[in-house]
């Protein structure tokens, strides 16, 4: 009987220590949810864990993401526009960061850029860190990819076409129908070919080489002039249709191999792998784009049916489909299925970025410019591109 109360003051003293243990339920604020591998400017992510409704605001440095719905255990955030590929989206609760969330992104974002204001008209990327655009009288280079950009060449002649075949070895064409070239990057630019049609120069278009020997230059009238040395350049042919005096009629000029292809508003011109004759291939449609992707297929995107269109042949160009209603204008494809393409909006506001994982049947993901933001060309390597635009802009593409 003397053990009853050592027995009652034991199970008194554990019944106070179980009240002295501090509260399981937590006032902190956590994401527990792992976070996805990439993420795209606009699309909305949820993210679980505990207290989440007490978050205010989620931001990339001066970027607010715009919460969509909250309770104790979900958040949805919307991703704001950000500048880089890899950030850290920072949730707060009131003045206080509460997380950090590391995300990296896919599809298009804006280039943050002050190198200039004037439309960027060409633009390369040569591999993963050098990239070329121009302006009017302006060449300029960047060495990280395109994040950042320097002045690298500047001439009073209107430059309308830009190649380089590596990092070193370039060409630049002009209105008045001249073509430069530069061995160091470009430092230096050398006058090597003027062209004369009909005692009046030609603008150069397009310019394209197969390597440091090969290539082709197109003129604003359709000729096409050939190069084995890079510098001493022959006609190859003479387009027979000139229909607008000395107004530009032919734009662009794509190579795979032995396969060319060049065309104008209303025609394409053809020279197929193992063949020397060129053939015209008429268009009742203004052509905006062309890309050869392999042996035999081909890309344009044209009017059909009234409105903008992306075009496909599986056979030099003899025979097109359209590939889907959505309207495409200037595109890219890194191989017949992925690729992207833009187009003004149905009032010509602004432009919207398309993705492709099936050679054009269906296009998702789209990115909004903002108002009166337009494109103007697009290059890739690998999976990552840049589109060019008006104004001087710059926007990344990642592919996933």
């Amino acid at each position: 009987m003397k053990k009853i109360p050592f027995i009652l003051l034991l199970l008194l003293s554990l019944a106070c220590s179980k009240n002295d243990e501090p509260s399981v339920e937590s006032d902190v604020i956590k994401i527990t949810s792992t976070a996805p591998e990439f993420v795209r400017i606009g699309e909305i992510v949820t993210f679980s864990g505990n207290n989440l409704d007490r978050i205010t605001d989620f931001k990339v440095g001066n970027k607010f993401g715009e919460i969509i719905d909250a309770s104790e255990k979900e958040i949805k955030v919307s991703i704001p526009t950000v500048y880089k590929t890899s950030f850290s989206l920072k949730a707060y609760n009131g003045f206080i960061e509460v997380e950090s969330i590391p995300l990296n992104l896919i599809g298009t974002y804006p280039e943050e850029n002050d190198f200039t204001n004037y439309d960027i008209h060409k633009l390369q990327l040569v591999d993963e860190t050098r990239a070329y655009c121009m302006t009017n009288n302006n060449i300029y280079k960047s060495s990280n990819g395109g994040k950042n950009w320097v002045l690298q060449y500047s001439t009073n002649l209107n430059i309308t076409s830009i190649y380089f075949v590596n990092k070193e070895v370039g060409w630049f064409g002009t209105m008045d129908g001249k073509l430069f070239k530069t061995i160091d990057g470009g430092n230096t630019f050398t006058e090597i070919f003027q062209s004369i049609v009909d005692y009046m120069s030609r603008p150069i278009m397009d310019i394209k080489f197969k390597n440091i020997n090969d290539g082709y230059i197109l003129n604003s009238k359709g000729d096409i002039y050939k190069t084995e040395n890079g510098i001493d350049f022959q006609q190859i042919y003479d387009y027979p249709n000139e229909k607008y005096g000395n107004a530009i009629e032919f734009w662009n000029l794509d190579l795979k191999d032995d396969f060319l292809i060049a065309n104008s508003e209303y025609a394409l011109v053809v020279k197929k792998p193992g063949s020397p004759n060129f053939q015209i291939l008429e268009f009742e449609k203004s052509v905006w784009d062309i890309q050869i992707v392999n042996s035999n297929v081909i890309y344009l995107s044209t009017y059909w049916d009234d409105s903008l269109r992306l075009l496909k042949s599986n056979d030099f160009g003899n025979n097109w489909e359209v590939t889907s209603n959505t309207r495409i204008q200037k595109f890219y494809f890194v191989n017949e299925n992925k690729g992207i393409g833009f187009a003004p909006n149905e009032g010509y506001d602004y432009h919207i970025v398309y993705e492709t994982n099936d050679g054009g049947k269906s296009w998702n993901n789209q990115f909004k410019f903002n108002d009166f933001e337009f494109g103007s060309a697009i290059d890739f390597y690998g999976n990552s591109g840049m589109i060019s635009g008006m104004g001087g802009k710059l926007w990344h593409h990642i592919l996933p």
